[in-house]
């Protein structure tokens, strides 16, 4: 979702894999941004009415990382596995359900995403 609306990408996106080693390092690198990255973040709590609640990105193509509020990523397309912080008991979901999920984001540059479950 663009800056500045509070949406998130639903966990059912699909697109096309791609390494993310080289294209993380020369994002983080640089404060003026010169590759045009785009920004995925999840560290906003949603609004309960909107029913999204907040998660925690385990791996990131594949690779293990540590949970951060922000990722600074070149454009392209991104598989990002996160286990879900659903915290309403109204939900009733099972711990057996609350295993790590696996979604594709195709990160244009210059925009800023809102992940949650």
């Amino acid at each position: 979702m663009k800056e500045g609306s509070f949406s998130f990408t639903r966990l059912s996106i699909s697109a096309a894999l791609i390494g993310a080693s080289a294209l993380l390092s020369g994002c983080a690198a640089s404060p003026e941004d010169p590759l045009g990255c785009g920004t995925v973040s999840g560290y906003l709590q949603p609004d309960a009415s909107t029913h999204w609640y907040r998660v925690v990105v385990t791996h990131l193509n594949g690779q293990a990382v540590v949970s951060k509020p922000n990722y600074q990523l070149a454009p392209g397309e991104y598989e990002f596995t996160v286990a879900e912080l659903i915290d309403d008991p109204s939900l009733s979901v099972t711990l057996a359900a609350r295993t790590p999920k696996v979604f594709k984001l195709n990160v244009e540059s210059h925009q800023r995403y809102h992940i949650g479950a």
